[in-house]
């Protein structure tokens, strides 16, 4: 018969919302058998499914995390920078505003605790504009 190795393949595929002609072309499997796999299979593709959208949601978290700490960066680069006042207001504002569009609020300050000897940022506390 197929290998499990195959039969997961499906499962993947069928989680990753291909059809089951995309299914056929991709396995070379015929369609009444691949009709079959899909109600024999049904929970193992939710199960997939979720799993998929557990990881994505989680890579995402992570991007947008790595995002606000480049933003933090900046803002520390920023502040022992020797650009005029206006032009560091000019760039600091144009952070704040990357900010705001990862957390879909407006932001009215920022906090850093950091090291100076590592030039690591350790903690960050963003104000948000309260409503």
């Amino acid at each position: 018969m197929y290998s499990d190795y195959v039969i997961k393949e499906f499962i993947i595929l069928r989680a990753e919302g291909k059809t089951l002609l995309q299914c056929q072309k991709k396995l070379d499997i015929s369609k009444p058998t691949l009709v079959k796999w899909n109600q024999k299979y049904k929970e193992e593709i939710r199960k997939q499914q979720i799993l998929n959208q557990s990881q994505l949601y989680a890579k995402r978290l992570i991007e947008k995390e790595e995002s606000i700490l480049f933003n933090a960066k900046q803002i520390l680069w920023l502040r022992k920078s020797n650009f005029s006042e206006s032009e560091r207001n000019l760039r600091m504002r144009a952070v704040l505003r990357d900010l705001e569009q990862l957390t879909g609020k407006e932001i009215v300050g920022v906090k850093l605790n950091y090291s100076t000897k590592k030039e690591t940022v350790s903690e960050m506390e963003i104000l948000f504009k309260s409503d």
